[in-house]
């Protein structure tokens, strides 16, 4: 993606920067702290993502070392079922309300 350390694609270079100022960008339950830059970096970026991540307690939703393996509409949800992608391949079925697919500018979902 745009934003990784080691980018896989031609569109990212050394000391991007954000094309939207951080008083627009932040979302409105966190300000981005002060003194920063109004463009800022990609690890400024991902340390307020961690920031927000931790400060609203979301990383429990959160399925890392995880692939999905189907996507199903039942009724009125959605079944989601996963694979852990450890020794024990766990596989999990889920029930949302919605689904947000989220694979990037440069990948298919």
């Amino acid at each position: 993606g745009i934003w990784a350390p080691e980018p896989a694609n031609d569109v990212v270079y050394k000391g991007l920067v954000t094309n939207i100022p951080t008083m627009c960008m932040q979302s409105f339950d966190l300000d981005f702290p002060s003194g920063l830059n109004s463009y800022i970096t990609a690890p400024q970026l991902g340390d307020y993502m961690i920031q927000y991540v931790d400060h609203f307690n979301l990383r429990r939703f959160f399925r890392f070392q995880s692939r999905v393996e189907s996507v199903a509409l039942e009724g009125d949800a959605w079944r989601v079922t996963s694979r852990a992608l450890t020794t024990t391949e766990a596989v999990q079925s889920e029930s949302f309300d919605a689904v947000c697919v989220a694979n990037g500018h440069y990948e298919f979902p």
